[in-house]
């Protein structure tokens, strides 16, 4: 289970690496940012696999998930702006 959840993470950020250039240099660093955010709440699933003590892991799932989320509204934001 923790390498499905490791090929989500990479997924995540390839999609982010792609779109990360749809505007200038804020949009870039907001990209850097949640992706930094992603990877390091994905690498924590590791530890549900290995059997570890996961007090907090549902907080890190949160974390990977909705910031890919947040990162989708901001992509079809500035695609709307840039489209009027």
């Amino acid at each position: 289970m923790a390498y499905l959840s490791a090929v989500q993470v990479v997924t995540i950020v390839a999609f982010i690496a792609a779109g990360s250039g749809a505007d200038g240099p804020g949009f870039r660093a907001f990209s850097v940012v949640i992706a930094g955010a992603i990877l390091a709440a994905g690498s924590q699933a590791s530890i549900i696999g290995e059997g570890g003590v996961t007090p907090w892991i549902g907080i890190l799932e949160r974390v990977s998930f909705y910031g890919a989320s947040i990162w989708i509204v901001g992509l079809a934001l500035v695609l709307l702006r840039t489209t009027r």
